[in-house]
């Protein structure tokens, strides 16, 4: 795993065969160097944009294995995550 994770806000856009956007659903993204995955739970920007940082780490740890382990590598090892390009303190 690398030495920075970001969550970065995400918005998901279902294609039909000719291109046209079908759906949109939003999200979050979180990453190390290494490592990535979505989480795409959310129905509106408006929701999405509401959540503070915590929630945003909250809302990934509850809904990927991949992201819940990457947030415990991080706290583990003292790794800076970083959230709408800002570094944020975690417990």
């Amino acid at each position: 795993m690398g030495n920075r994770i970001t969550l970065d806000r995400i918005a998901f856009q279902e294609l039909d065969k000719d291109g046209s956007v079908t759906a949109t659903g939003y999200g979050v993204r979180i990453a190390d160097d290494h490592e990535a995955t979505y989480v795409n739970v959310l129905d509106t920007k408006t929701d999405l944009m509401r959540m503070a940082a915590g929630e945003l780490i909250q809302l990934v740890a509850d809904n990927s294995d991949l992201a819940a382990n990457l947030l415990q590598y991080a706290r583990e090892r003292g790794i800076q995550i970083w959230i709408d390009g800002e570094p944020v303190k975690t417990k």
